[in-house]
C-alpha cells in the first residue's frame, strides 16, 4: 500500500523515532502546513502516540490532539513501522 500512495506524493523528510521505532516521513504539503501553522514534529509524534480522538478516513488514518494552541488533525498513512503524514491542520 505504501508503494500505491508514495508514487503520487512529493515526500522531503525522512525522521527516525528512536523511542517508537517508527519511521515518520512529511510529504511536501504537511512539511509546509507544519510552517505555517507553527506545528512542530514534537507535536506531531506526541499527536501520533496519544491522541485525543482517532479516526479513518477511506485508507487514510487520522488523529486529533488539543495543545495550549490549539487543536491539531494530522491525517496519515501506516504501514508496519513507517508512517507518512499526508496532511496536518490546526484550529485554534
Amino acid at each position: 500500500m505504501l508503494g500505491e500512495v508514495t508514487k503520487f506524493l512529493v515526500l522531503t523528510d525522512v525522521c527516525y523515532n528512536k523511542i517508537t521505532g517508527m519511521t515518520i516521513i512529511y510529504t511536501d504539503h504537511a512539511r509546509e502546513r507544519m510552517i505555517v501553522r507553527g506545528i512542530s514534529e514534537k507535536m506531531v509524534e506526541e499527536a501520533l502516540m496519544s491522541p485525543d480522538e482517532r479516526g479513518e478516513e477511506r485508507d487514510r488514518k487520522i488523529v486529533f490532539k488539543t495543545f495550549d494552541t490549539g487543536t491539531i488533525k494530522i491525517v496519515y498513512v501506516q504501514e508496519k513501522l513507517v508512517i507518512i503524514i499526508t496532511t496536518i491542520w490546526h484550529k485554534k
